[in-house]
């Protein structure tokens, strides 16, 4: 064997770009005796490295080797066994079922908790990969009987092949790991080739995240809000907060840095923070005209998060203001992975006096069985079937439609997006009186809005840009 302090050198030195830090190594070195994992009897991380190497001066004077970078779906099932004692059976059915998926020839490395590199020295044609890869993907998503759990999960696999796509085993690990998350962006339960262009997306990402790190720390993250208009009388009743990024070149659309900072989990601190200046603003604003209110958004993440609740009581009680007075906002997606979870949370800030909005509807889970269990009070209608008003008859029905479920659910409607008389007239025949979007007003700033509020200090008269 190997004298192990060279082999982590070796590790540490051709991997010092990557993902797997000499930190996590060192642990695992620990627990190894051999060249081979006790756990699973799987190739560990270091004959990795002298398999690639070995394989790529074969492939010299032979042909290609593809790489598969495989990476399963830590969802919360997956993540409970991992933290309990079945953590090691789990990998062992794992590792099994990739080997009975696999051709001849083909050696399986498990690199982590969720991670598996398949290194195949013997293979045709990208025909050949594809069906391997698919066979892998079918394989995992059966369902996995472990100590009377039935599990369920999701696989994604870059793809890499040696020498079309890298000169050295470095490289051919890195671009696979590459093509991996390019697989998990697009969506579970697919694989993905290289492609020089991800490494090139790989580079812009990386170069974004140190940006909103840097963001974060400058507080460079601001607050718009955008009038929510009753049509009846043309009052401002209330404002959804909208955060914005103010970098130097202007300002940055939420597209460009929400998704992001909900993968880096930066999401629910600027959250928090945004919330704490939108309910400083709000005091302000209630304090020249009372009964306003503030809409917030919260993601996914953050909605299922232990200190949500807790965390908004006490910001109320920190700025004196009602609980009736903010709005929450959730979309259709937060229902997915813990739709229990969600449901207590909306009860528990729903006995507060918080109002529950249910964002983006008819766009994504939309389950009418989930729908009446919920403490909802207002469903947003989204943009997307706005923009079909006079254009689209099937948007105009689905309108329609939501109109007369809010009304048997006692919820009531706000249309989003609305920027021209036709939608407006429309919504108005359908009595949808509650209006937000261009039409009325862009998103403004806190101190915008308090000066038109100054200007009339009875009612906040938002005309229409029409």
């Amino acid at each position: 064997m190997l004298d192990i302090k060279k082999q982590v050198k070796y590790y540490n030195d051709t991997f010092k770009q990557t993902k797997y830090w000499v930190s996590t190594v060192d642990k695992k070195i620990s627990t190894i005796s051999t060249s081979y994992a006790q756990l699973t009897a799987y190739t560990n991380y270091f004959l990795l490295l002298e398999r690639i190497n070995h394989a790529v001066e074969y492939s010299i004077h032979k042909k290609a080797i593809p790489l598969l970078f495989i990476n399963l779906e830590r969802n919360k099932q997956i993540n409970s066994l991992l933290r309990q004692d079945f953590s090691d059976s789990l990998l062992i059915e794992i590792t099994k079922i990739l080997t009975q998926a696999l051709i001849v020839n083909n050696t399986v490395f498990r690199i982590a908790e969720d991670e598996f590199v398949i290194l195949l020295e013997e293979f045709d044609n990208n025909a050949q990969l594809e069906n391997i890869s698919q066979r892998v993907i079918d394989s995992i998503n059966e369902s996995i009987q472990l100590n009377n759990n039935t599990i369920n999960t999701k696989s994604s696999i870059g793809i890499t092949i040696y020498s079309q796509d890298a000169g050295g085993s470095e490289q051919l690990l890195r671009n696979a790991d590459v093509a991996m998350y390019h697989a998990i962006e697009s969506k579970r339960n697919n694989f993905q080739f290289f492609t020089e262009e991800m490494t090139l997306k790989a580079e812009e990402k990386s170069s974004k995240v140190l940006t909103i790190k840097e963001a974060v720390k400058n507080n460079e993250f601001i607050n718009h809000y955008q009038p929510i208009v009753d049509v009846h009388t043309g009052k401002a009743i209330g404002f959804e907060l909208l955060m914005r990024w103010s970098g130097t070149g202007g300002l940055i659309a939420p597209d460009e840095f929400i998704p992001l900072s909900e993968e880096l989990g930066l999401i629910i601190g600027m959250t928090e923070s945004a919330l704490d200046r939108g309910l400083a603003a709000l005091k302000q604003w209630n304090a020249v005209i009372s009964n306003l209110y503030l809409s917030v958004n919260i993601t996914p993440k953050h909605f299922t998060h232990d200190t949500l609740v807790p965390y908004i009581e006490n910001l109320l009680a920190l700025h004196e203001l009602p609980a009736n007075l903010l709005r929450i906002e959730i979309t259709e997606s937060t229902f997915i992975d813990e739709p229990e979870k969600v449901i207590k949370t909306m009860c528990a800030l729903s006995s507060l006096g918080i109002k529950l909005a249910l964002d983006d509807f008819g766009t994504g889970f939309s389950s009418l069985s989930y729908l009446k269990q919920l403490p909802l009070d207002i469903i947003k209608i989204d943009r997307s079937f706005i923009s079909g008003i006079g254009n689209i008859q099937s948007d105009e029905v689905i309108i329609d439609t939501i109109l007369v479920l809010a009304k048997r659910l006692n919820m009531y409607c706000i249309a989003e997006g609305v920027e021209t008389k036709e939608q407006l007239d429309f919504l108005v025949a359908k009595k949808c009186h509650y209006i937000q979007g261009y039409l009325y007003s862009k998103p403004l700033s806190a101190q915008e809005i308090m000066k038109k509020l100054m200007l009339n200090k009875d009612d906040l008269i938002v005309d229409s840009l029409y």
